[in-house]
């Protein structure tokens, strides 16, 4: 087993700080652990391979600490948010530097002013429903990483 170098975005906190994961499970457990859910999903990739996960529910869920990440692939995220690196289908060690997060996530927490999130990134254009896989297909258009240079 073999200890990996990750970044947590803490959305409790408000902080941002490296951490350890275990790659004895490619990291899931504590990828789980630390980002606080049962199932995470990808949200976003980095120029140089890495990835950020979180809660793959913590925007239907009543999460009530939310982040934003500069350049990510949409607008709000709820809970805490997790950067690994990747290897093709293996779990690597993040390469982002941490200073590269300084200035980049912004916090909030759901309120009443904030409203239904959903609602608010349907609005803003971040959720879009589809009829069909095929619709789905012919109108998606992958965005481009983060880039961490």
């Amino acid at each position: 087993m073999t200890a990996l170098r990750a970044i947590l975005i803490d959305a409790t906190a408000r902080q941002i700080r490296e951490v350890e994961i275990d790659d004895h499970d490619h990291g899931s457990s504590d990828m789980r652990r630390l980002i606080g859910c049962d199932a995470f999903c990808m949200a976003a990739r980095f120029d140089n391979g890495d990835i950020l996960f979180v809660d793959d529910a913590g925007l239907i869920d009543d999460v009530e600490n939310l982040f934003s990440l500069e350049g990510a692939n949409q607008a709000l995220y709820a809970g805490n948010g997790l950067v690994v690196g990747s290897d093709g289908p293996e779990t690597a060690a993040a390469q982002t530097p941490l200073a590269f997060f300084e200035g980049k996530v912004s916090w909030s927490k759901r309120d009443e002013r904030c409203g239904d999130v959903a609602e608010i990134l349907s609005r803003a254009g971040q959720v879009t429903s589809f009829n069909s896989y095929e619709d789905f297909r012919r109108q998606f258009r992958p965005r481009p990483p983060i880039k961490t240079t």
